[in-house]
């Protein structure tokens, strides 16, 4: 098991009118974790946590920040979220 957590920087996530995008840990982490590892999702935008890591067509244009925490280690990473 890793101890460090690493994010990609930028994460191009495409959105449609109707539906939403949950943001997984996969989506945003950089490598091979274990699968025992429990991880927890955050995105904010201009210092706003969302209620939930879901992103939809209001989000479009936006370059949300997103922190990915390993609920074991307490390690944590972040990236962005270039919403399209």
């Amino acid at each position: 098991m890793y101890g460090v957590l690493v994010c990609n920087g930028q994460v191009p996530i495409e959105v449609n009118p109707t539906s939403s995008i949950t943001i997984t840990p996969q989506m945003v982490l950089e490598g091979n974790y274990s699968c025992n590892s429990i991880f927890n999702v955050k995105l904010s935008y201009n210092g706003v946590e969302y209620p939930s890591p879901k992103v939809d067509w209001d989000d479009a244009g936006k370059i949300i920040i997103c922190q990915v925490t390993d609920e074991i280690t307490g390690n944590s990473c972040w990236g962005y979220i270039n919403v399209e």
